[in-house]
């Protein structure tokens, strides 16, 4: 899909989808946790820290991606406990 020209709305656009779509398996991870992997979810956080560093959150504005990606780990070490550390 990014191989194409795309407008800076719609990357907009699928930036926000995303970020909801993220929030709401927030929601939802104390029933689905125990099937998820746990490694692949962790390994794409940390993907994601490495292509933005610390920065990259200098401008208060744009720091909600941040503070997703802090609420997927804290969430999954509050309901998998040690299992999460084993994996950082």
């Amino acid at each position: 899909m990014f191989h194409y020209p795309l407008s800076f709305s719609f990357i907009l656009y699928y930036l926000f989808v995303t970020h909801q779509c993220i929030w709401r398996m927030l929601r939802m991870m104390p029933d689905i946790h125990t099937s998820m992997d746990l490694g692949k979810v962790l390994l794409e956080t940390h993907h994601f820290l490495v292509a933005f560093p610390n920065e990259t959150w200098k401008n208060k504005s744009t720091e909600n991606a941040l503070r997703t990606i802090k609420t997927v780990i804290h969430t999954l070490a509050k309901l998998r406990g040690k299992k999460v550390s084993a994996w950082l």
